[in-house]
């Protein structure tokens, strides 16, 4: 899996017709390589969710589908990594993982727009289109912690509210040492009058997280256990919306019985 991982990505950006499958990979294997290959490089804009294996005799290949030809793929890539150093270099005398993940969630947000009509978006339409679904906002996110030395791992699974529950992704970051949730896609309030970002999925923990997303499983060693990062903890603050009278009610009257 690792020889093909590596085979994969070193060829994929020519975007060669067939790429060669090392012999003992089932399709749950080359699914798995696939899989890994899309949610851990968010440059990779070229290839689709979908793919196709054609054998011819005892060989194996993968035909991937491709969004677009080479030419525009490198011209769409060059245009991401302007951006991408325009948005990171902003934080560069920022001393802390939390400050610089806040400027860049902050900044993806306000310039992207929730499009339900593209489930395949990536990092490019998040950060170039400013259109994007949720895989969009997960990749636009990864590729700009990246780039800010911020590590981080795509995570898929269902999520929603009042019993409703659908496909979605977002993010596990490792913010000054611990890991957290971050989820784009939910703190862009979609329909509202300003569409200003919120922070109520922002470096958020496993118990928190689990009213509102679940069927996901975390890479290996990571636990999201912290509070000490999340948004509302790291900049004191109880809300930062528009419509929050209960929200503050409660905070004073929280205040007032301490």
């Amino acid at each position: 899996e690792q020889l093909f991982y590596r085979h994969f990505y070193n060829t994929v950006f020519s975007h060669p017709e067939y790429i060669a499958v090392p012999g003992g990979l089932d399709d749950e294997k080359v699914q798995r390589v696939f899989i890994s290959l899309k949610y851990d490089n968010p440059r990779l804009l070229c290839l689709k969710n979908s793919y196709k294996l054609m054998t011819f005799g005892d060989l194996v290949f993968i035909r991937p589908d491709y969004t677009c030809s080479a030419k525009t793929c490198t011209e769409r890539a060059q245009a991401l990594t302007e951006k991408v150093f325009d948005l990171v270099s902003a934080t560069a005398q920022m001393t802390d993982d939390v400050s610089k993940e806040i400027y860049l969630h902050d900044a993806l947000v306000a310039g992207c727009g929730y499009d339900a009509s593209n489930p395949g978006s990536n990092a490019y339409d998040a950060l170039i289109s400013g259109k994007a679904a949720c895989g969009g906002y997960a990749m636009g996110m990864k590729l700009l912690l990246d780039a800010a030395g911020i590590r981080s791992a795509a995570v898929s699974g269902n999520a929603g509210t009042d019993g409703k529950f659908s496909p979605h992704m977002w993010l596990c970051v490792n913010a000054d040492g611990f890991w957290y949730h971050l989820d784009p896609t939910w703190n862009d309030p979609v329909g509202a009058e300003k569409e200003i970002p919120v922070h109520a999925w922002f470096n958020a923990s496993d118990r928190e997280m689990k009213a509102t997303h679940r069927d996901y499983t975390l890479p290996k060693s990571v636990k999201c256990n912290s509070v000490s990062a999340d948004y509302y903890r790291k900049t004191g603050l109880y809300c930062d919306g528009d419509d929050n009278a209960a929200v503050i009610e409660a905070a004073l009257k929280r205040a007032f019985s301490e």
